[in-house]
């Protein structure tokens, strides 16, 4: 993982970004792709999922991406609701994760 890019800082503000907008009693918040893999660079992207057990309204997860795109970062967050994505992806995806919260 790319500690340099991917801080603790930084996790704990993403994690508050989307614990104020999700409104949902249980879910788990975790680090996917090349940021756990091993593999990112200074230009990666930074995948954030979320396991729910029901899939996050539109407008709770557009207001998510909204305030995750104005932290103060040079990375784009991906938020990807693991509820929404086809089974072949999540299969992949869950193989290296990093849970950061959990409720």
């Amino acid at each position: 993982m790319n500690n340099e890019i991917l801080t603790n800082d930084l996790k704990n503000k993403i994690v508050a970004v989307i614990n104020k907008r999700l409104r949902l009693p249980h879910y788990k918040l975790f680090i996917f792709g090349s940021h756990v893999d091993g593999t990112a660079t200074e230009r990666s992207d930074i995948d954030v999922g979320v396991e729910a057990p029901e899939k996050i309204p539109v407008a709770e997860k557009l207001e998510i991406e909204d305030e995750l795109s104005d932290l103060p970062i040079l990375q784009k967050i991906d938020f990807v609701d693991f509820n929404d994505i086809g089974d072949g992806f999540r299969r992949v995806a869950l193989k290296k994760i990093e849970v950061i919260y959990e409720r």
